[in-house]
Formats: C-alpha cells, sequence, structure tokens
C-alpha cells in the first residue's frame, strides 16, 4: 500500500498551517473529519460503476471557481484513492487550475457513492436546458424559443422530436447493449431546420379539431414521419378526416400502429391505395 508522503505530493491539514506530511499508511487509522489539500489531481482516481461526469455542472463549476476561487468543500476518497464523492468538482478543479479539499474515508466503496449519489438531485431534460442556455450554447437557446411558442400544444419530448426532425430516439452501444444517448444532456443538440420544425408543428396543431390527442408524444413522432414521407399529403389527410364514415383517430401506444390507423384513413375511398407504414 502506497504511503500518502510516497505519492509526490504535498498533503497539509487544513487545520493550522503546519505544513505536516502524512507518514502512515491509508489502512491505518486516519483521523476523522481530517481534510487535505492537493494540487496533484493524478493521485485520483475513477470508482468504477460510479456515475459518469456530469460536464454541464461540471463547466458551471469551473467558471465558479475562476470567478470566486474553489470553495473548501471536499470530496472524498477511499484507501485508494478512488473518488467516492465530488468528481465533479475534481474535474472543475483540475480544468481550473485550483487546489483540491478531500477527506479520506478508506473504507468506502461503490455503495457508500450510491447512498451518497441517491441524496443528490437528478437533473431533467429541461435543467440541461436551462444550464445550456445560460451558458449560450445557441442550438439550445433556439430550442427553448422554439418550446416556448408551442407551449400550450407540445410537451417537452414533442418538441425535442420537432426540433430534431426525428422519430426515434438516438442509440449509443454501451457495454454491448443498446442504451439511449445522452446527446441532449452531452450538449450536442443540433437544430436541423427551424423553418421546417415549425411548419411540422403547425401541420400537427391542424389534428386537433379531429384528434384530442394531437401532441401525444408518439403520435408527434408518427406525424413526423408521415410529413416526411413521399406518399403523404396532408391536405389530403386532414379531409379524410372530415368524411363521414373514415375511421378515426384515436390513441395507440406505438408508431407501427399509428401508421397503420394513418394509413387507413389516407386510403379511404381512394382508388390508389398507397403504402404509408415504410
Amino acid at each position: 500500500m502506497a504511503r500518502l508522503s510516497n505519492v509526490g505530493i504535498s498533503l497539509s491539514s487544513l487545520k493550522g498551517d503546519d505544513k505536516r506530511i502524512l507518514s502512515h499508511n491509508i489502512s491505518d487509522k486516519v483521523k476523522v473529519n481530517e481534510t487535505f489539500r492537493t494540487s496533484n489531481y493524478s493521485i485520483f482516481k475513477r470508482l468504477q460503476g460510479n456515475r459518469s461526469l456530469n460536464m454541464v455542472h461540471v463547466k458551471r463549476l469551473e467558471e465558479s471557481i475562476k470567478k470566486n476561487g474553489m470553495l473548501e468543500v471536499d470530496i472524498i476518497v477511499n484507501r485508494d484513492w478512488e473518488v467516492i464523492d465530488g468528481q465533479n468538482r475534481l474535474e472543475a478543479a483540475k480544468n481550473a487550475g485550483a487546489p483540491v479539499y478531500f477527506k479520506i474515508k478508506p473504507d468506502y466503496g461503490l455503495r457508500e457513492a450510491q447512498i451518497l449519489n441517491e441524496n443528490v438531485k437528478v437533473w431533467r431534460k429541461v435543467d440541461y436546458l436551462d444550464s445550456y442556455c445560460e451558458l449560450g450554447f445557441p442550438e439550445y437557446v433556439e430550442f427553448k424559443r422554439f418550446m416556448e411558442s408551442y407551449t400550450k400544444d407540445f410537451n417537452f419530448s414533442s418538441c425535442e422530436a420537432l426540433i430534431r426532425l426525428k422519430q426515434t430516439t438516438k442509440q449509443e452501444t454501451l457495454d454491448g447493449e443498446k442504451v439511449s444517448a445522452k446527446y441532449f444532456e452531452s450538449g450536442e443538440l443540433k437544430v436541423v431546420d427551424i423553418q421546417k420544425s415549425r411548419k411540422y408543428a403547425n401541420a400537427i396543431k391542424e389534428i386537433k379539431p379531429y384528434f384530442e390527442g394531437y401532441n401525444n408524444s408518439v403520435f408527434v413522432r408518427t406525424m413526423i414521419f408521415m410529413l416526411n414521407h413521399e406518399n403523404y399529403n396532408h391536405y389530403e389527410f386532414k379531409a379524410k378526416l372530415q368524411l363521414r364514415g373514415a375511421p378515426s383517430l384515436e390513441y395507440c401506444k406505438t408508431m407501427a400502429q399509428y401508421k397503420l390507423l394513418i394509413e387507413d384513413i389516407f386510403n379511404y375511398k381512394r382508388s390508389d391505395k398507397v403504402n404509408l407504414r415504410y
């Protein structure tokens, strides 16, 4: 086990200004609540299984440190220098070139990290949106303006689909499994075509008199698919919705079900049936 005095840094206690070096092993008893300081960030390790860095939070912390200095808020590490709590603060301090303060809890591990994380507020997408807007990310500012203009009609998920002009959630591979990509949370939102997004949003709003679920997020994604489809004509579809005897729109659980229903309505009394599902 490496001794603190052998890691190539000077770890001074905040109690007084004695600059003393700890000479005991981390496995030895460490004085309770003793805080140490260092600028050697390389000694710290990521705890496997812990949450990923929240880069929005890191950026905000970094800006705060540069402006106000590093507050004496301790991170927690275990006997192996793995960060149990405070990895965002550590990254922000590193980026800002500020010293980091820490306490040693030799026997802490993943379970303690999970318990500490449970007491931290989980960021929602709207929190990320507000943060990126505050940081001046133009794509997020544009998205927020778009969402505010349709606040009475579409929820966050529907607005996100409309601004990206996508029908499905982007996925990535993690440990061999498909998971939803965190592009929004990581600051990678792209506004494809704001004019087309508004055009599609207004077209979907025109369905409101015929279907109270016009703003359902699954229906919205289905309509984006339809409005992109070469065989779909929105004016013809609205006309069919007004015909007596034509199938009516109703709530569906999946896009596949909505596609089939919309295709049936669109082809009502049509001699040349078209495929709108693929």
